[in-house]
């Protein structure tokens, strides 16, 4: 349509600029196209009220759009269609709505980017809107908004604390009073010391994020093969103009396969890609069945009823040509689909199969856990880290204090590994603040084995629940992302130590190791939890970049026991017996690794 009206604007404009040169302005106005993902208009609307609703439609259009979200132009575009607004009518009398929501989008984007520098932009479009215009009712929101920013984005509470006391005393009679009490409350417990980098607790930070683990297929609990599998971490897609990019991230290189079946009208089966994932088992995040419309794909399927093979079945309403390539470091497999027979360079046509390149027949390399065998390799000392402490009270909800319970649940697992024999060291054995540099450093002055990290979550979700174990790695997920960079906010490590951290996790062993080390300690303790009449969920084993992980040169591993902002699963916390099993089984983990470990 939009190409249409191009046209005619060009064919208008042949005929005239001969002799009206001057004309062809107001002419070329008028169709002008305004492209913003989904939202295309033949003219703009000219008066500023006009724009201005066509704008915030755009934005709530933005916000229900869960795929085009996760992308920045969308919200930077809108950003700026508000600021024009802003810019271009001086005289408008809701100006200032224009330049608020200009800062709401930038402040969407920093929710949806987890960017300090974006953050950063919707503050200072908030600070313009409270400046300039301190008198209008919409400063009160601004207020409200930049105080959420500076505790859930930037974990500064005490700016946040700031300009919450300025929206209660300058705005007495704000119908946002009460909110900002309520809010404002919350940050009671947050506390942050004057440094070059923020050091602020974390118990508020953690529930900024809607955690989207599932419940794990119990099928896949079971053990399926004495083989360590590839786990399949995540599944995502970029939308192009003239083609689909699905790109699927494992943690190790693995042999697959794609087949592409054309459409059968006697079954009425559609087009079809069936990708077939060999020795790969599915992160407990990834959904059974997708359900996505984007560039002629119309659903995409988990299928798990073959042992150790994950298949992904991709339905086409459309499909002419697709392509498949790999990169490595994370390993994925990236493939592009078109619905136009020349939309993918040196296509394959549907009806082909691409296979993974065949095995090398040279030596198999020595991987990790067998060096470790072979050397003959012991577990003698093992470091417990009682996550936060002091200063730091980690994550405060129904009566559970963080730094208090990851103390006593530390203790107690301690007090079951010296039974055993082991030479057992703590990180903190009272209630004081350890940073997270001494933490890991403690690990080789001790000589230590093995190092678990004991934490409790938080969600402002208070539905989210379940055991989550983390070894270290590139994460895989947002929900990883952001738990690693909330766990890690006391770091005094900056962007320059960026290079030699990465080195680190990248370490093939000990990444290896302490995979199976949470492998074990995560199955072991759900089971012995079963076995005590406990129905714990599964959030599943996944892979973050924690600092406290990073400088010990063993296997390492975090275990965040569950969430003490799920009532029921706070109650159960809050017991002894509950307690007790939770140890036991983490324990029993231990001891199963170290078996696999010494066994030939």
């Amino acid at each position: 349509m939009s190409n249409i009206i191009c046209r005619q604007a060009i064919a208008i404009l042949s005929n005239y600029i001969y002799w009206k040169k001057l004309l062809w302005i107001p002419i070329l106005a008028y169709f002008i196209v305004i492209t913003n993902n989904n939202i295309i208009q033949a003219a703009a609307p000219t008066s500023p009220g006009a724009r201005y609703e066509e704008a915030k439609k755009a934005l709530k259009n933005l916000q229900s759009d869960s795929i085009n979200q996760k992308l920045r132009d969308p919200w930077l575009k809108i950003s700026d269609l508000f600021f024009k607004i802003y810019t271009s009518f001086p005289d408008w009398i809701n100006r200032p709505f224009a330049l608020y929501y200009s800062a709401v989008a930038l402040d969407e984007l920093a929710k949806h980017s987890f960017t300090v520098s974006d953050a950063e932009k919707a503050i200072k479009c908030y600070q313009s809107v409270i400046t300039k215009y301190p008198k209008r009712t919409i400063t009160e929101s601004a207020l409200l908004n930049i105080a959420k920013v500076y505790a859930e984005r930037l974990h500064k509470p005490n700016d946040a604390k700031k300009y919450l006391q300025k929206l209660l005393t300058d705005y007495p009679k704000s119908d946002k009073i009460n909110e900002a009490q309520i809010y404002l409350k919350s940050l009671e417990n947050l506390k942050e010391e004057p440094q070059k980098t923020s050091t602020t607790s974390t118990s508020k930070a953690k529930e900024a994020f809607h955690s989207t683990s599932k419940q794990k297929n119990s099928h896949l609990q079971k053990k399926t093969s004495e083989k360590t599998l590839a786990q399949l971490e995540n599944i995502r897609w970029e939308v192009k103009k003239s083609y689909l990019k699905l790109i699927i991230t494992l943690t190790e290189p693995i042999t697959w396969d794609v087949i592409s079946h054309p459409a059968n009208p006697k079954t009425g089966n559609p087009i079809r890609l069936l990708i077939e994932l060999h020795n790969t088992i599915p992160n407990p995040c990834i959904k059974p069945g997708i359900c996505i419309k984007q560039n002629k794909l119309e659903k995409l399927r988990v299928d798990l009823s073959t042992p150790t093979v994950t298949k992904l079945l991709l339905d086409f309403s459309d499909l002419k040509t697709f392509k498949v390539e790999t990169t490595h470091n994370p390993f994925q497999l990236i493939i592009y689909t078109s619905p136009t027979p020349d939309g993918i360079a040196n296509g394959m046509k549907i009806g082909q199969t691409k296979h993974s390149h065949p095995k090398s027949t040279s030596p198999k390399p020595i991987v990790a856990h067998d060096l470790a065998q072979q050397l003959g390799l012991t577990v003698k000392t093992i470091l417990i880290d009682a996550g936060h402490g002091g200063k730091d009270p980690g994550a405060t909800h129904n009566g559970i204090i963080e730094s208090e319970l990851t103390l006593e649940l530390s203790k107690k697992l301690g007090q079951i590994l010296a039974a055993k024999g082991f030479t057992v060291h703590y990180t903190r054995q009272n209630n004081t603040w350890v940073a997270l540099e001494a933490r890991s450093r403690k690990a080789t002055t001790v000589k230590a084995d093995l190092m678990i990290s004991i934490h409790i979550n938080a969600n402002k979700n208070t539905q989210i629940h379940g055991l989550e174990t983390y070894y270290l790695g590139l994460a895989r997920s947002k929900e990883s992302t952001y738990i690693a960079r909330i766990e890690n906010s006391t770091s005094e490590k900056t962007l320059n130590d960026l290079d030699i951290l990465l080195k680190d996790v990248m370490l093939t062993s000990k990444k290896h190791e302490s995979r199976r080390l949470a492998e074990s300690v995560h199955q072991n303790i759900l089971t012995h939890l079963i076995q005590k009449n406990y129905n714990t969920h599964n959030g599943g084993i996944k892979s973050a970049p924690f600092h406290v992980l990073i400088g010990p040169k063993i296997p390492s591993i975090l275990v965040e026991v569950g969430y003490c902002s799920n009532k029921a699963e706070a109650q159960r916390l809050a017991s002894s017996n509950y307690q007790k099993a939770l140890i036991e089984g983490l324990a029993k983990g231990i001891f199963c690794y170290l078996k696999k470990l010494q066994s030939p």
